[in-house]
């Protein structure tokens, strides 16, 4: 299967943030590539380096920890919608996740709950 991934344009620094200059897209047989490789730069775009990168290397999700991801302990706010109600609450996350991701997260109560990441201090529970 054909398509654009992108590449780190120079080499990077645990801890750097990416900007859409650090990114060069290439085309190429994504089959022969690892399953979380970037193919949208917005996936990329304001991450944030969790490893060395080399110049040229094809960028991979688990290389980055997205700008708008939740870690384990972070105190998030829960929050579950339905037709004509909302209800929140607090609780800390029990995993990595990012936007879009399943997250396990401790309500204050003790219950554990599986929700969707949000953004950096959001997610909702699916109904």
């Amino acid at each position: 299967m054909q398509g654009t991934y992108y590449v780190a344009a120079r080499a990077l620094s645990p801890g750097e943030v990416l900007t859409a200059a650090d990114l060069v897209a290439h085309d190429g047989d994504l089959t022969q590539l690892p399953l979380a490789i970037i193919t949208d730069p917005g996936q990329a775009v304001g991450g944030t380096s969790l490893v060395r990168v080399a110049a040229g290397l094809p960028l991979r999700q688990d290389m980055l920890r997205s700008a708008s991801s939740v870690t384990i302990g972070q105190t998030v706010r829960v929050v579950a919608a339905g037709k004509g109600f909302t209800i929140s609450s607090e609780g800390s996350v029990m995993n990595n996740a990012g936007p879009g991701q399943q997250v396990r997260v401790r309500l204050a109560a003790g219950q554990i709950v599986t929700a969707v990441v949000k953004d950096s201090g959001t997610v909702e529970i699916p109904l």
